[in-house]
């Protein structure tokens, strides 16, 4: 019989990188994404009868000298939510950074498990196996007699997603090591389950839609439509896997009454500002808040989704904001990442070709749709996120995944 059947209380312990979405934290090191995805899901989890009592996070900066932060010393913060936030200290320096935090989270995991020490039952969360490192988590949690589950939101294959060095193929292997010995897995993608850990408990969660999304499209009064300019909208991370080059070569093919509009920040940022100074139909804003960007897409004819999955290998990874786009109302051509053709083909626009040539025929192709028609498709979309995918939908089914297999795994 599982002892923790008979424990009144599951304390939760949550190891990530969620900080306050302000700028003192904004970094290139900072991705809004998966900021965004934390917050929501802690959220989530509290309102579903499962608040984390200890949350561990570390501030995103670049390694010294590309950051002039060489140590950062333990301090505390709070989210938007009202979460209290720990942040570890961390000497930030290229391979002592990863070793000081998981120190660092090890010794506050031990801590918080001396406390609750009486309890038969106690509940590690952490977010991603790299940062903070998923090897001293898992020490942690064997330390102190936790059950750990892990949110798998990407796994990165050195030399495709991510340069071929030592540390990344280290990381990488430990990953693979790691997820089959989990107590469970929260995965973006079922391939992760698949080709790591066919055997493990799991539930699916590719993110969600927030109250305040739903409250933005549903009042929002979108600029009235040119019948001649067509505004195409595209955001993220503006880096390879995104698909920025195939965009941009796209938008070179397309007749003069097409207008791109670009936010984000990344690698390919230097090409996009270059693009968008040669050619006046480009437009680069910059790097949004939230609320600007929920707007950038109030101005769009159709939004881009151009996730490669034919010339890099990306099959371990949903792209978050295909949730926002979807509860736009805007048209969406996608490519057909992770489950969105099984799952969403009847609400998007699927690219089958990821080149610049058949992206720009797409384009023109919905361009000449009425646009009733495409309004329908938006609209569509809207309804079934609507639905579906709110983070209370997420955080009810996150709970009872981690209950199940608490309490019923070991009967």
């Amino acid at each position: 019989m599982n002892n923790c059947q008979s424990s009144p209380f599951i304390p939760l312990a949550y190891v990530g990188s969620v900080v306050p979405d302000q700028p003192a934290f904004h970094s290139i090191a900072f991705s809004r994404a998966g900021n965004m995805f934390q917050e929501n899901l802690l959220t989530a989890l509290s309102e579903a009868g499962l608040p984390p009592d200890l949350i561990l996070s570390q501030q995103p900066l670049r390694a010294f000298p590309n950051s002039t932060t060489l140590w950062k010393a333990k301090s505390q913060c709070q989210l938007t939510s009202g979460l209290d936030v720990q942040l570890v200290p961390f000497l930030n320096l290229p391979f002592l950074r990863p070793l000081t935090v998981g120190l660092a989270v090890i010794f506050e995991l031990f801590k918080w498990g001396w406390f609750y020490r009486k309890l038969p039952c106690k509940v590690i969360y952490t977010f991603n196996l790299t940062e903070p490192p998923g090897l001293f988590t898992f020490l942690a949690a064997k330390l102190i007699h936790a059950k750990l589950i892990a949110s798998i939101s990407d796994i990165n294959i050195p030399g495709e997603t991510i340069p071929l060095t030592l540390s990344r193929k280290i990381d990488y292997w430990l990953q693979k090591k790691l997820i089959p010995r989990l107590d469970g897995l929260v995965v973006v993608s079922k391939k992760i389950i698949q080709d790591f850990a066919p055997e493990k408990p799991f539930v699916r969660l590719e993110g969600a839609i927030n109250p305040l999304v739903i409250q933005h499209f549903s009042q929002s009064v979108r600029p009235p439509k040119s019948d001649t300019l067509f505004t195409i909208v595209a955001t993220g991370s503006l880096d390879e896997a995104n698909g920025f080059r195939e965009l941009l070569a796209a938008m070179a093919l397309l007749p003069a009454h097409y207008q791109l509009r670009i936010a984000g920040a990344g690698p390919l940022q230097f090409l996009i500002q270059q693009q968008a100074a040669q050619d006046p139909r480009i437009e680069y804003l910059g790097y949004l808040s939230f609320d600007q960007v929920l707007t950038m897409y109030d101005s769009a004819d159709v939004l881009i989704n151009m996730r490669l999955t034919q010339r890099m290998h990306t099959a371990y990874f949903f792209p978050s904001k295909m949730m926002e786009y979807l509860a736009s109302g805007v048209p969406v051509i996608t490519t057909s990442t992770g489950h969105i053709e099984d799952e969403y083909a009847d609400f998007t626009f699927l690219l089958q070709e990821e080149t610049p040539e058949a992206l720009a025929q797409l384009i023109e192709q919905i361009a000449q749709l009425p646009r009733a028609i495409r309004l329908e498709k938006g609209r569509a979309a809207q309804s079934f996120i609507q639905d579906h995918n709110t983070w209370q939908v997420q955080g009810e089914k996150l709970a009872d995944f981690i209950h199940a297999r608490l309490i019923n795994s070991e009967k």
